[in-house]
């Protein structure tokens, strides 16, 4: 397919994040069928989700994900993710499960995820990771990459029971206040916190 940049609407310079690089000076060009970034372009209609993310702790950044699973979180210095989400809204594929419009947690009560977890439609692992990646991390950016909660104590042992309440960690405290010494230290850390 060849468009020349009179074809889009829309043109604004992004940066292209990818785990291992950045690609900067890059152009978003869009229209009712077609986006396209790096030279690449894309069809409206293979797009799944549009999240909003930060970047460098700034609201200037989306997420865009694709029907066959792949990803492309593009970072908009000038601009604010809302915008480009409006963008792209105003194009929307009728087949996009899902488009940013509003705070994270209006937007994951919207998913009704919380509601199947609870029913047991969905597992654990499977309700933490959509946690993680409505409320912005991305396998795209290092310093915002999903993390799970550390929920065993025993790490030790070659075989373990699950039923034993033992193997769990306190999960009223934090990870820094578990086992007296890391408690002493946080305790002894506090005065210096509170400056």
């Amino acid at each position: 397919l060849v468009m020349n940049d009179n074809d889009f609407i829309f043109k604004r310079v992004c940066e292209v994040i990818k785990i291992n690089k950045i690609k900067k000076d890059q152009t978003f060009a869009i229209n009712s069928k077609y986006f396209k970034v790096e030279n690449k372009i894309y069809k409206m209609s293979d797009i799944k989700m549009v999240l909003w993310r930060r970047r460098k702790q700034y609201p200037t950044a989306i997420e865009i994900f694709f029907m066959n699973g792949k990803t492309l979180f593009l970072n908009f210095p000038r601009l604010t993710n809302r915008v480009v989400a409006d963008k792209i809204m105003a194009f929307v594929p009728r087949n996009a499960l899902f488009i940013q419009q509003s705070d994270f947690d209006v937007c994951f009560q919207q998913t009704g995820l919380t509601e199947k977890w609870r029913k047991r439609e969905i597992s654990n692992f499977e309700y933490l990771m959509n946690l993680n990646i409505f409320g912005g991390r991305s396998f795209n950016d290092p310093s915002q990459y999903p993390f799970l909660p550390w929920v065993l104590n025993d790490y030790r042992s070659s075989n373990i029971d699950l039923n034993d309440t033992r193997i769990y960690r306190d999960l009223s405290k934090p990870v820094g206040a578990l086992g007296e010494e890391r408690l002493q230290e946080l305790l002894n850390r506090l005065p210096e916190l509170k400056n």
